[in-house]
């Protein structure tokens, strides 16, 4: 495996300092749609999936203006690579997927063996967030948005954001730095101190499979990586 060639030129490549403002601000942007929905649904303090759908629009948005703005600038063309096509696009989308899906159901279960013996955590508190997610989106259109929501949207535009976006712009402090950065930045973002751990080895698997294969097969693994966090809580539930 290599790491993905650049194509084109890069005229005014994206510093840190950018990427951890367009990081920052895109969250600021959620967390104001989703303070604005709260109040005006009367939701209380929880969004269902619904809920969570609206909110989200702002901040994929974002996402999604902030990474054009940087292929632009970079010129540089994520997309463009010759693996996106045949074979190479059907080894990245179904390997990355079912390496997202073996983390989440083989590999996190082990990781958190040791965290809950010596911190006395419950494995329910760490499903406790998607837990509560999956109760509130009831009904077909419930079940629609939620899957929407956190197996198509969320794993796309969070792959834009932070190994299109910010991993790259880390790399140029060296590949290794930028992979374990970018990863525990991602993990930090989602404000669950006690699924940082899970968070953070995810990230770091997304952001090696976004050097080495490209952000189809990062987006691929997130994809598999929630929708079998569904498939698990949904069979338990």
């Amino acid at each position: 495996m290599r790491d993905v060639p650049s194509h084109g030129s890069s005229v005014e490549p994206v510093t840190l300092s950018n990427a951890f403002g367009i990081v920052l601000g895109v969250h600021i942007v959620f967390a104001l749609s989703s303070v604005i929905l709260l109040q005006f649904t009367g939701e209380g303090a929880a969004l269902g999936a619904g809920e969570l759908l609206l909110a989200g629009l702002p901040f994929w948005l974002a996402i999604a203006v902030a990474f054009r703005w940087v292929t632009n600038r970079t010129r540089v063309e994520p997309f463009e690579d010759g693996r996106v096509k045949g074979r190479g696009l059907v080894i990245d989308v179904v390997g990355g997927a079912a390496l997202g899906a073996v983390a989440q159901a083989l590999v996190l279960p082990v990781l958190y063996l040791p965290i809950n013996k010596l911190f006395g955590v419950n494995p329910s508190d760490v499903e406790r967030p998607a837990r509560l997610l999956i109760e509130r989106s009831t009904g077909a259109v419930g079940v629609i948005a939620l899957v929407v929501a956190t197996c198509v949207a969320a794993p796309c535009f969070e792959e834009l954001l932070y190994r299109g976006i910010l991993l790259p712009a880390w790399r140029m402090q060296g590949t290794a730095r930028a992979v374990l950065g970018s990863s525990a930045v991602f993990a930090a973002m989602h404000l669950q101190l006690i699924q940082f751990p899970g968070l953070f080895l995810f990230g770091t698997l997304a952001a090696v499979l976004a050097v080495k294969r490209g952000l189809v097969a990062s987006i691929a693994a997130h994809v598999g990586f929630n929708l079998t966090t569904l498939l698990l809580l949904g069979l338990i539930n």
